[in-house]
């Protein structure tokens, strides 16, 4: 049986699809950590706004995603975050939000295996 182009057209539009859609679960993870900050006055968020980022986890099919997703999650969340020291230096801040971010990446790895 042959699968015509039609149907691998939508099939890569459903998985490109499902993609946007776990890059949007754990960037809600950040924008609720962001709005978290004592500069908000929301600060209860941050009880509730690493359930997205678990929850991406439990979509993802492998650690790869589930690191990726985190990473996704971790630099959305510190480049905003540290951006107190780009008046010191523009690549310290890149270089320092991307290495927080690994944090982020391990965290979601590690639920991955549990479940």
């Amino acid at each position: 049986m042959q699968i015509s182009s039609g149907g691998q057209a939508s099939n890569r539009d459903r998985i490109s699809g499902m993609r946007v859609k776990m890059l949007l679960v754990f960037i809600s993870c950040s924008l609720l950590l962001l709005v978290a900050k004592p500069t908000h006055g929301i600060g209860i968020v941050a009880f509730f706004a690493l359930v997205p980022l678990l929850h991406g986890t439990r979509m993802v099919s492998s650690y790869r995603q589930a690191a990726v997703g985190g990473f996704v999650a971790g630099a959305v969340f510190f480049l905003p975050g540290l951006s107190w020291l780009i008046p010191v230096t523009v690549a310290g801040w890149v270089a320092l939000s991307l290495y927080c971010a690994t944090y982020f990446a391990a965290f979601a790895s590690r639920p991955f295996e549990r479940w």
